[in-house]
């Protein structure tokens, strides 16, 4: 049997399998960090070497609104040709999934995150806020997950960054789309738009006051 008749079946089984298994919402628990990032040395074991002990750089982070028109829709399932059948939603709220995946990110990377209900005055501290547009994630050949954020930073009311950030990412290959391998493609998405987010509001080089963590 030559390489072609091997790909030629391991195709045929592959839409045989899929095919099977393409009809039945998946229903996705949303979890951060990614399987993969918890796997690997985090952000913050960086920082530590850099900061003073106890403190770390503020940012305001108010609540990042969710604009998707489906609050609980987050994907499809395909069938072996590529027709969708069926729908992935979240089991649980998107909204805080994300804004938490957010302050993670932030504090790895060395901030004090406040929360905009923690604080009234919030003069010379940097504020982030934004807006969710899209979580979605689909599977043909492999799994393919995009989380697409708006995002902005102002500091006493002056805006001074506002920038779309798209994340994509995917948990390998689809045999059957299963929803632990949605919800970590999900993951891995929204872990890549938060690093370009971090990276440029690191790349500011904002004089950040410090607040004791």
């Amino acid at each position: 049997m030559n390489a072609i008749d091997m790909k030629i079946i391991v195709l045929v089984f592959f839409g045989l399998l899929a095919g099977s298994c393409a009809f039945g919402t998946r229903h996705v628990t949303l979890s951060y960090p990614p399987k993969a990032d918890m796997e690997s040395t985090t952000a913050s074991d960086a920082v530590a070497s850099v900061l003073e002990p106890g403190l770390r750089r503020a940012i305001i982070l108010f609540q990042f609104k969710d604009l998707r028109l489906n609050k609980s829709r987050i994907g499809d399932v395909q069938n072996a040709y590529g027709t969708k059948t069926a729908d992935v939603v979240a089991e649980n709220n998107v909204t805080e999934w994300l804004n938490n995946a957010i302050i993670i990110g932030l504090e790895e990377a060395g901030y004090n995150v406040i929360k905009r209900e923690e604080i009234s005055n919030t003069k010379s501290i940097p504020v982030l806020k934004g807006e969710i547009l899209r979580v979605y994630v689909t599977a043909y050949f492999t799994y393919e997950a995009e989380v697409s954020i708006a995002a902005e930073l102002e500091i006493d009311n002056k805006l001074i960054m506002f920038k779309s950030y798209n994340g994509k990412g995917g948990a390998g290959m689809n045999w059957a789309m299963t929803a632990d391998s949605a919800g970590e493609s999900l993951s891995l998405a929204l872990a890549d738009a938060i690093r370009k987010l971090v990276n440029d509001i690191n790349n500011m080089n904002l004089d950040l006051e410090l607040k004791n963590k």
